[in-house]
């Protein structure tokens, strides 16, 4: 998504992915971050795992369970764990379209 595209939808934006942890090579997590800090925004990090090998690499932490109401202010003050899910963790999704065509 372009920078322009953001701002046209940024009052729809409740939290912002500042680290994707399969993202190796179009990682944007720093621009992403500034842009949330920018706008208030929580940040959230995740592994973006589609197998086992790339659970839980990155993550947000936080101090208590969210609510739909309580979100936006438990993801403010999240801690991030920002890992690369590994070789075999990117490919996956690759992985998995090829055995799905292979058994289709």
């Amino acid at each position: 998504m372009t920078h322009a595209a953001l701002e046209r939808i940024a009052n729809l934006v409740d939290i912002m992915e500042i680290h994707n942890g399969r993202a190796l090579f179009q990682n944007r997590g720093s621009r992403a971050e500034d842009w949330a800090r920018s706008h208030q925004r929580p940040g959230a990090a995740s592994s973006d795992a589609h197998g086992w090998h790339g659970w839980g690499k990155s993550y947000s932490e936080v101090d208590r369970k969210p609510q739909a109401a309580t979100l936006r202010q438990v993801m403010q003050a999240a801690r991030y764990r920002k890992r690369f899910v590994g070789p075999i963790g990117a490919l996956y999704p690759k992985f998995n379209r090829l055995r799905k065509a292979v058994h289709a």
